[in-house]
């Protein structure tokens, strides 16, 4: 788009003097009347936005695809706008009023009558009220079609196989109407852990609850994973998309400055507890470095799963390690669960039901303990 924007600020000048040469007229205003193409002059602000980031992290251009669709837009807006005045000017430089009121039946042609024949020609509609005239015309014509059919379709084939290569979920984006208002969830996540995860947030021991549930996915979402999220308990105030907590973009895309905390899960059972550990690192220093920069040192509540006490220490010891930051290492959980239960048998079970909501009655047909424990189990810890 660039050198088209440059294209269409220079040929202004050089159409005049070939206009004054042809004519062999020196008072001749075709300058005057192509001055009006130095108004293009102004879209080289994009050129300031690309240096401030704008064009790829602005909100108006926040995925590839709305930006490939804005960037079609102004190449065909530069193509009518040039195309439509160059036009005007050749024919009205060629022909008198008295010809062009006795073959188009127009008192005179003005820009809006040129940006009309330019549209309806570049998009092969051709009603024939407007055609060209002069030999120049015919040649500026020719090549009006033939450039705007290998600029637009190279643009639509972009968009096309953009549209393509990227699923829904991939273009969804979530803004906040208050902040905060949502919280998100990324990291390893698995059906069964996104069930319980989903479970006790919505549960309705916590009271009403309208803070929306931000999922960010590395791929598309499972079958199982998509009946979790269209359930009609949660699908009002969830919303899910893919990306990675690495990109930038995708965190914009979930508005992370804006929300009230953001968990990082892992996979429990993952057979390489380092690796599974540095990446859900990696995504806790991203996401504190993007919060940092886009809200001028603003921190954000955040909750990440390690599985190995051992890798606590790889993000204790980094600049973010003093931050509101809540490690919960599942090994060191489990372990101290099994070691409390050996010197006190069903203190397991205790505290795993005072960690958790259950909304359970006894029936009649129970068992006499039962009738004691499962009001037991309706007993909760906030912390």
């Amino acid at each position: 788009p660039m050198q088209l924007i440059n294209l269409a600020t220079v040929a202004p000048p050089l159409a005049a003097f070939f206009m004054t040469m042809v004519t062999d007229d020196s008072s001749n205003n075709s300058s005057l009347q192509f001055n009006f193409l130095r108004f293009t002059r102004l879209l080289k602000i994009l050129r300031v936005l690309r240096l401030l980031r704008l064009w790829t992290k602005g909100s108006t251009v926040g995925t590839e695809v709305t930006r490939q669709v804005v960037t079609l837009c102004m190449i065909a807006f530069a193509l009518i706008f040039c195309f439509a005045g160059a036009f005007q000017v050749v024919e009205t430089a060629f022909n008198d009023d008295a010809t062009l009121n006795a073959i188009w039946n127009v008192d005179s042609f003005q820009f809006h009558d040129a940006v009309y024949f330019t549209i309806v020609t570049m998009f092969t509609v051709g009603y024939g009220d407007f055609f060209p005239i002069s030999n120049v015309g015919k040649i500026l014509t020719v090549m009006m079609i033939l450039g705007s059919l290998a600029t637009i379709s190279e643009q639509v084939n972009k968009l096309v196989d953009l549209l393509s290569m990227t699923s829904p979920y991939a273009r969804v984006v979530f803004r906040a109407r208050k902040s905060p208002s949502h919280v998100i969830v990324c990291g390893n996540i698995g059906v069964s852990s996104l069930q319980d995860f989903m479970e006790e947030f919505f549960h309705p021991d916590h009271g009403e609850q309208d803070c929306k549930l931000v999922i960010l996915g590395n791929t598309v979402p499972s079958a199982g994973m998509l009946w979790i999220l269209e359930h009609p308990d949660y699908s009002r105030l969830t919303v899910y998309m893919e990306g990675s907590a690495l990109v930038d973009k995708d965190l914009e895309r979930a508005d992370a400055p804006k929300c009230k905390a953001i968990f990082i899960l892992c996979d429990k059972y993952t057979p390489e507890p380092e690796a599974e550990d540095a990446e859900n690192i990696l995504r806790a220093i991203s996401i504190k470095n993007y919060v940092n920069q886009e809200t001028a040192g603003h921190d954000v509540q955040m909750i990440l799963q390690l599985v190995s006490p051992e890798s606590r220490h790889h993000f204790t010891s980094g600049c973010y390690g003093e931050t509101n930051t809540q490690i919960i290492c599942v090994d060191e959980i489990k372990m101290n669960l099994l070691g409390k239960s050996c010197l006190c048998p069903g203190f397991s079970t205790l505290v795993c039901n005072l960690m958790r909501s259950i909304n359970m009655d006894a029936e009649a047909g129970m068992s006499g303990w039962l009738h004691e424990y499962i009001p037991g189990c309706g007993k909760e810890i906030y912390c």
